[in-house]
């Protein structure tokens, strides 16, 4: 593989993690069903297994020229090869996905707290900490939901 065709294989799996975190960020802002969530983390990790490959595959394309695995390895062998263009690309697109990926982890956390909250207030109103889940059976407020500080 040349470095050519990885760096446009990185650009189109961090354009498809993008569109992905899209659709991710526009189900969390509105009411929706637990799958559809499952559905998109599952592409997510899916994803980031094919980005991560394409990295494993930079990186020896960087050791086969002598050069590090890092962004002043990088930046050489994209000069030498004139995909400076490329991979200004590349790292631009990688800083907004991470960004959108920042943004849609405060999503979630929100989301987790509230759900969170709205338990310990059924907790706190009925005097019990058992509740029944989607298909009838009982799950205890303690282990349906753990929260980082």
């Amino acid at each position: 593989m040349s470095l050519q065709t990885c760096l446009a294989d990185q650009h189109q799996a961090l354009l498809e993690f993008e569109q992905l975190l899209l659709e991710e960020s526009t189900l969390l802002l509105r009411a929706f069903e637990p799958q559809e969530l499952a559905q998109i983390t599952l592409r997510k990790y899916q994803l980031v297994e094919r980005i991560e490959q394409l990295d494993l595959a930079r990186a020896d394309l960087l050791q086969e020229r002598g050069l590090n695995n890092d962004a002043q390895g990088l930046r050489h062998a994209a000069e030498a090869d004139e995909q400076e263009a490329e991979l200004e690309q590349l790292i631009d697109l990688s800083e907004k996905v991470r960004n959108a990926s920042d943004n849609n982890r405060i999503l979630v956390d929100t989301f987790l707290a509230d759900t969170q909250q709205n338990l310990d207030a059924l907790e706190a109103f009925t005097g019990r900490n058992t509740f029944y889940d989607a298909s009838g059976k009982t799950q205890s407020t303690q282990s349906s939901l753990s929260l980082k500080v």
